[in-house]
């Protein structure tokens, strides 16, 4: 599988273009698909990382959201009052 090497080469490194932009989702998906071409060390580290930071990412997100939407109630309501 020598002939899949610069293929998965190519999608590590969209996977890192991905994972710099933050976008996880797609970047995991290329890392993946680097693997399934042609399996190296360094997608396999790349993976694990991504997976990391794609779950910390939305455990921050979550909570994020979770208290801003609550604050968002509550601001609007004093900002614009009724009557």
């Amino acid at each position: 599988m020598e002939s899949n090497k610069d293929e998965a080469l190519k999608c590590l490194a969209v996977a890192q273009k991905h994972r710099s932009a933050g976008n996880y989702a797609s970047a995991k998906r290329f890392c993946q698909k680097s693997l399934t071409l042609f399996s190296t060390s360094e997608a396999v580290k790349l993976l694990e990382i991504i997976e990391v930071e794609y779950r910390e990412s939305e455990a921050s997100g979550s909570a994020a959201a979770g208290s801003s939407g609550a604050e968002g109630c509550t601001s609007a309501a004093e900002a614009h009052p009724s009557a």
